[in-house]
């Protein structure tokens, strides 16, 4: 169908913000759903069904609309693209014909991200388009990594988001406090956890030079008030600082540190799938017990309601 599930949608979307994507190219694009999440990208589609593009109005969001067959069209004279997506659209034709889009697909972009119905889903023609109907409609989660081998995979639902990619693709890490006359471990905290994306400061109210120190450091400072003073209000209002597009966020006092390597280990286990981490946090004279301070930044429940210091 031109419109398809919101399931893995997300998942794309994170593949996309964490490289570079200046310039996209969609194949199928229906109703120009990926071209409208991502609105400062130079997008190219390659649609099958001419009047999709005047129904959905495509020439809107596409810099360039070609009506063919992936399966048929020479991509070269196209050039290079960062991502190449193919939303919905390898379960209309056979699997041999899907390995060798995929593998076209591959030669001509950085990034190709591929989504696909997981499990039984039969469809046949729709809006008077005969390319909708479904010629594999069984396609399992095993089956497709047999056959294509993608570096990344995800199931969300009935939807498998696969990709392949030539770009390192990392979460976005923001590592964030609340401050109230912390001057004198200001520095060490930003030098711990400089490998982040963004550091952030939420200042309570100081008095010493916290604030001017933290600046100079390059950390993002936003002065907060609470009152009446409540901890976990404070936290919440921290949070809700942290840009959209971050994906882990990591929560620290001021006089605490990150261990060297850590945004390496993050990167390791963190999936789009990832809600919260495990770790040791060392407390010195031999103390150490488990922390979970580091949280994706769209869960929600990680706002905290009960007063604490």
């Amino acid at each position: 169908m031109p419109v398809s599930s919101s399931q893995g949608k997300q998942y794309v979307s994170n593949v996309v913000r964490r490289v570079k994507h200046d310039k996209i190219l969609d194949i199928g694009p229906g109703a120009g759903t990926y071209a409208k999440m991502f609105t400062d990208a130079e997008w190219t589609g390659i649609e099958i069904f001419e009047p999709y593009i005047e129904k959905y109005s495509l020439n809107d969001h596409y810099k360039k609309i070609i009506v063919a067959d992936i399966r048929e069209y020479d991509l070269s004279d196209l050039g290079r693209f960062d991502i190449a997506i193919a939303g919905d659209v390898l379960e209309h034709m056979t699997a041999e014909e899907a390995v060798a889009v995929v593998d076209k697909l591959k030669s001509v972009a950085d990034t190709v991200i591929v989504s696909i119905p997981i499990g039984h889903h039969p469809q046949g023609e729709c809006e008077g388009n005969p390319n909708e109907a479904h010629i594999v409609d069984d396609w399992t989660d095993e089956r497709f990594r047999e056959l294509f081998n993608p570096q990344k995979g995800w199931v969300d639902g009935h939807i498998g988001i696969y990709v392949w990619s030539n770009q390192k693709i990392v979460p976005k890490i923001c590592v964030y406090t609340i401050s109230k006359n912390e001057e004198q471990f200001v520095e060490r905290w930003a030098n711990s956890a400089k490998d982040a994306d963004l550091l952030l400061i939420a200042d309570t109210g100081s008095t010493d030079r916290t604030v001017e120190v933290a600046k100079q450091c390059g950390i993002q400072v936003h002065d907060i008030c609470i009152t009446p003073w409540r901890f976990d209000h404070a936290r919440n209002a921290s949070i809700a600082l942290i840009p959209r597009d971050i994906d882990v966020c990591i929560c620290m006092d001021v006089d605490e540190i990150l261990e060297p390597g850590w945004r390496d280990e993050i990167e390791k286990v963190w999936t789009p799938e990832t809600t919260r981490l495990s770790y040791f946090f060392d407390w010195g004279c031999g103390i150490r017990f488990r922390y979970e301070k580091i949280h994706a930044r769209r869960s929600e429940e990680h706002t905290s309601e009960l007063q604490s210091h």
